[in-house]
């Protein structure tokens, strides 16, 4: 599986954008003068607590944030995102916490 990495950032308009990008989106991304990143995760964690922060901080960005296109999450870029924060919630043991919580 390729790696991918969610990115929370500021658009040139003001508005927050997110995404997941392979290693080369994530380049052109973080490498715009334009975009301020807010936020970026490649999903790996050295700790539970790591892995705890990492999930809350995906799931706590404003559910208003758009993609880079304008447009909310794609159901392509959100089963992304919950396969990787499972395969985190599953290396630290926290499959049942993430559940609970309304992580996973």
């Amino acid at each position: 599986m390729s790696k991918y990495y969610y990115i929370a950032t500021r658009l040139p308009d003001g508005k927050r954008g997110q995404g997941v990008y392979t290693l080369e989106e994530k380049n052109a991304v973080t490498f715009d003068p334009d975009v301020e990143v807010l936020f970026i995760t490649d999903f790996t964690a050295k700790s539970k607590d790591e892995a705890r922060e990492i999930a809350i901080d995906v799931w706590n960005m404003d559910a208003e944030t758009v993609n880079a296109d304008g447009e909310h999450l794609s159901w392509g870029e959100v089963y992304i995102l919950g396969n990787s924060l499972e395969q985190l919630a599953r290396r630290f043991g926290l499959l049942r916490e993430f559940r609970e919580n309304g992580i996973l």
